[in-house]
This record gives structure tokens, sequence and C-alpha cells, in this order.
């Protein structure tokens, strides 16, 4: 909400912990998790279908239940004297936020898993802090701390395969491919800040005031579509199951929103290909046949995107673009689930 700068900024000196990617998957781990891992089921109804699958394994799995997220999300504006290079950097929280999910997944043959996934937020806390740097050293010179910051919408849909290579009494490998697409928005109101009035002159961090609550200040959308794959690998006892998994894939062509509503500006960002990982470990305890119980981990980190920006007046509708590697983003994100799977 600096009007001095294209934009909002945040990033060196934090208010709120920022988890690196290795804390956060031995977080990921530490809490555990739980999916859907077919039961056995009764006797196979149709005796033409013999020939795909042993007798008696269900053919379609459905999961469905509630969850926990935490999301970081990074918008950055290049062309600043940080030591990051940075002009502006802002960083969205996703603080508390209760999610829901839903999973289909089919018996395309006994050894090809065809599988969908949807997840998507019921109620969230955000936060949003913001760095400027606009005097010529490497210390932010304006800031502003916003509490009152909404999570508009967070979704995360995923297709794909798992091929089962091997297979034993009590462990069976995969490998896992598909399509995932991450989506997420944030809105911050009101907050306090820290401006600088002439940093360069001696007037530094001198003003402090705070916007008027409730009123819009930012909207930001990050967008995150990409191809992966990874392995995967189950062990299982009697009724109770342990899954663990990776993926490594690459970013398609990400790109992010940000509107200053109290400037008429909105900036839009288009990034190059970048790489994205993931994890998940997985609990799943058998009550009946089919019928189960799982408790389901996931961590999702995508890699720092630069790019260019178009800023349009929405006002006079007088377009700038800004080329090279004017921009970045980042998003990273772990999930806690608890569901219920119904096997047919």
């Amino acid at each position: 909400m600096t009007p001095r700068t294209a934009r909002l900024t945040t990033v060196p000196v934090r208010n709120r912990p920022h988890h690196p990617p290795a804390l956060a998957v031995l977080s990921t781990l530490l809490l555990g998790a739980l999916i859907v891992v077919p039961a056995r089921a009764g006797e196979a109804s149709v005796e033409a279908a013999a020939h795909l699958e042993p007798a008696g394994d269900p053919r379609l799995s459905l999961t469905t239940g509630i969850g926990y997220l935490q999301a970081t999300a990074d918008e950055i504006v290049y062309g600043g004297p940080s030591r990051d290079g940075e002009l502006s950097h802002l960083i969205w929280d996703v603080e508390h936020a209760a999610i829901w999910h839903i999973e289909g997944r089919l018996k395309a043959t006994p050894d090809l898993d065809l599988f969908a996934r949807f997840a998507t937020h019921l109620d969230a806390d955000g936060y949003l802090v913001d760095y400027d740097w606009l005097g010529t050293g490497d210390d932010w010179t304006d800031r502003s701390l916003h509490d009152d910051t909404a999570l508009d919408h967070y979704f995360q849909t995923d297709a794909g395969a798992a091929w089962t290579f091997h297979e034993s009494t009590a462990l069976s490998l995969a490998a896992q491919f598909g399509f995932r697409y991450t989506d997420i928005s944030f809105t911050a109101r009101g907050g306090d800040f820290v401006y600088s009035t002439d940093p360069t002159g001696g007037l530094f961090r001198d003003d402090r005031g705070s916007f008027p609550a409730g009123e819009p200040g930012i909207s930001y959308r990050q967008q995150w579509p990409g191809l992966y794959l990874g392995p995967e690998a189950t062990w299982t006892r009697d009724r109770f199951s342990v899954k663990a998994g990776g993926l490594a894939g690459i970013a398609l062509s990400p790109s992010d929103r940000d509107h200053h509503w109290d400037r008429n500006l909105l900036f839009v960002e288009d990034f190059e290909s970048r790489g994205f990982f993931g994890a998940h470990l997985a609990l799943t305890q058998a009550l009946t046949d089919s019928v189960s119980l799982n408790l389901e981990a996931l961590y999702e980190y995508w890699q720092l995107a630069k790019g260019s920006t178009r800023v349009t007046d929405t006002a006079t509708g007088e377009v700038e673009i800004y080329s090279g590697e004017a921009a970045g983003a980042r998003l990273e994100s772990w999930q806690l689930r608890l569901g219920v799977s119904v096997a047919f």
C-alpha cells in the first residue's frame, strides 16, 4: 500500500516465521498422514472381469474429508537495492485454514490406478507483510503489516495415474505421474505502516500510521499449473498400511495478478517455467472390507519463478510493460488431512 512505488512490498525482516522447504518437509513427516488404499471387497460380480484383476478386488474407491492448510506465497518486484536486488517483497501467509478434499481412484488394470483429486478451503486466517527499498541501502525503508488479510480462494486439483511395478505380500512400489493445478488468492485490508519520508536525506522510517480499517488495499493471485512424476511405496500389515511418496515436476507458464485498489493499478506477471516438488506420507486403517480411515500429510513447493510485468492503469487504460526478470513469485504449503474411504 506504499503510494510511492509500483506495488506493496515485504521481505527480509519477517514478523511471521517462514519455514524453509527442508523444515516444512520435516514437519510434514513428523505429523504423518493418510491416504486411501482400496480395501478388499466382496467377490467379483462380473465374471468377464476376472482376467483384469483378482476376484474380490474393488475397482473404485472414493475418499472425502477435512483438513488443515498452511501456506506462504511470495510476491517480488526486482530492480531495487536490497541484497537480492528487490525493490518490493510481499509475503502472503495462510496461517490457519480449514480445507475440504475429495479423491476418486479407479483400478483400470491390476497394475494401473487412475486418480483425480480436489481440495479447497472452507475458512482461513491470513496475514501480509510488505517491504519496500526506496533508498540506496539494503535496509528496507517502508513496511506495512496487514492482520486483516483474507484468503479469497484456494484450490488444488490433481489428475494422473499410478503404475505398480513391484508387489509382494507386504510391500508394493509404484510410479505416479500426472497434472496438478494450484490456485491461491488473497485480499489485504487496512493495516499499519512505517514509511521513510526521505531515506537518503536522513528521514528514515519516520512516518508511522494506519490505513483505514476494512478498506481494500491489494488483491493478489497466483496460478501454478504443472506436470509431475515420482515414486510411491506402500507397506501393509493386516488392515493397516503406510504409504510414502515424492514427486518432482515442472510448472507450465505460472502467472500472478496484483491489484492495487487505492491506486487503480493492475499488475500481471507471466513467468518462465520452473520446477516444483512435493511429498506425502499416509496412514490407512481399514475398518471393514470396504471402509477405511485415512490420515495424510502433504508438502508442496513451487520454486521461485521470474518474468515480465504488465502494468495497467484501470482508470485511464494506460499500459506499461517491464520485460525480462522484472518480478518473481514462489509458493510453499503443507496440509494435514483426515478422511474416510469407501471401496466399491
